[in-house]
């Protein structure tokens, strides 16, 4: 392959071109070639690297990657998708401090790329670290003085340090800048006499179910204000959780209480972390809303999601494979209400057997508190579904302008055995839930 390249005379981008090629082929010692000729030609050209690179660790030679990767960063040292790379492999390696340095120059480089930044918020950083973090979002904040986002992440900072008080107080200035920036009237007429103020709602998930949209629509009404963060995660992080209500309340605008504005979040992840008695002690009167969506379409999206964010490098069939053996090891399907760890290899397949989710939050909150919305009604009719949530908040319904579709990607359709496969699983789960409903899903 090599010599054949020579002689077709390629130039440097042509050379790219067929390497990038051949590899989407899966033809990766061809696609080496092209990569190596490529230096040959050019020994400065860091997407070569950086190409060779990507080859090296998915074919788990983590250590030749790093060295591929390094040599493109010495080309590029501003380049955040290489050093977030090189975090990725350094934590897979359990080089953890190598990897923390990675991830915040990554962020350095890309401030609002969050991708690093949530890696460092699940890592134990050294001090040194968190005062860097620190610095840089106090300095970007000086540059950015009317962008909120800075503040958050700023407070984000401060509870992982354990500087409570001043995360609130970040939070706090985070909620005043976005509602001012969103809505300058209601800060001008309200703030002044406004205090903190409960979520009236939360959705609770579960992930790639369009639950980003339905956020969306209902902070589209009047009446609803935002949360700074649309997914807090505080009743499904035992740290967060820690930090008391204040620390909660202080992510929520503040509204007057003889006013109707309403505020709440979606954090995906609450429907699957049996945090549903936490939710209801602490907040008895709050409602509940979750979506379900065709599971077989739900897990596809969530793997491409993931794929696409570099948290997963298996096939879809092979991610699907080692799940299904999960599921073999059941001895009850209850057994799903008992996985701890979402962020790990299960989730795909079993975050869709949603009637055991749903039923432990329903064996919680009263019926009038829990609205369960289909997805595919959501999309192809969001006007009838919106009303039903408005009524369902206690708000006069409202008609957004346009519901535009958020997050959507396109991929290759599943192959129609797996399809097949996934399908047999879910039937008798899809049944149960369709009796809980009292209705017909169509989902096979």
């Amino acid at each position: 392959m090599f010599v054949a390249i020579r002689k077709m005379n390629f130039n440097i981008n042509q050379l790219l071109d067929k390497g990038i090629y051949l590899k989407q082929k899966k033809q990766l010692q061809e696609a080496t070639d092209a990569f190596e000729f490529a230096l040959k030609i050019d020994p400065q050209c860091s997407s070569a690297y950086q190409q060779l690179g990507d080859i090296c660790w998915s074919q788990g030679k983590l250590v030749k990657a790093i060295l591929y990767y390094e040599k493109a960063v010495e080309i590029e040292p501003n380049n955040g998708i290489l050093l977030y790379n090189m975090a990725e492999i350094y934590k897979k390696q359990e080089r953890l401090e190598q990897a923390a340095k990675h991830y915040i120059k990554a962020l350095q480089v890309e401030p609002f790329n969050n991708s690093p930044f949530i890696q460092l918020m699940y890592m134990k950083l050294i001090p040194t670290q968190l005062d860097e973090l620190v610095v840089f979002y106090q300095q970007l904040s000086q540059s950015k003085p009317n962008n909120p986002w800075v503040n958050v992440k700023l407070g984000n900072v401060f509870t992982k340090q354990g500087k409570i008080k001043k995360a609130i107080s970040s939070y706090q200035i985070a909620t005043y800048k976005m509602t001012k920036k969103f809505n300058p009237e209601y800060v001008a007429k309200y703030w002044e006499q406004a205090k903190p103020a409960s979520p009236k709602f939360i959705i609770i998930g579960p992930m790639k179910t369009a639950t980003s949209a339905l956020y969306k629509y209902i902070n589209q009404h009047p009446l609803v204000l935002p949360c700074i963060e649309k997914e807090v995660h505080f009743f499904n992080d035992r740290y967060k959780f820690s930090q008391g209500k204040n620390w909660y309340k202080a992510h929520f605008p503040l509204i007057p209480p003889e006013e109707s504005f309403i505020t709440g979040e979606a954090s995906p992840g609450y429907i699957v972390n049996n945090v549903q008695d936490k939710v209801f002690q602490m907040f008895p009167k709050i409602k509940a809303i979750a979506l379900i969506r065709n599971p077989v379409a739900r897990a596809l999206s969530h793997y491409h999601h993931n794929v696409k964010h570099g948290f997963e490098r298996r096939t879809f069939q092979e991610a699907i494979s080692a799940e299904l053996e999960v599921i073999k090891s059941f001895n009850n399907p209850r057994e799903v209400l008992q996985i701890r760890n979402w962020r790990g290899n299960t989730g795909y397949v079993l975050i869709g057997f949603y009637y055991y989710f749903l039923k432990q939050w329903l064996d919680v909150f009263p019926q009038e508190q829990f609205l369960i919305v289909n997805n595919q009604d959501l999309l192809v009719n969001p006007e009838s579904s919106m009303k039903q949530v408005f009524e369902f908040l206690g708000l006069d319904n409202y008609t957004a302008q346009e519901y535009p579709k958020y997050y959507s990607n396109s991929y290759d359709p599943i192959d129609e055995n797996i399809r097949l496969e996934l399908a047999d699983v879910f039937r008798p789960h899809n049944q149960k839930l369709e009796q809980l409903l009292q209705c017909e899903l169509n989902w096979n």
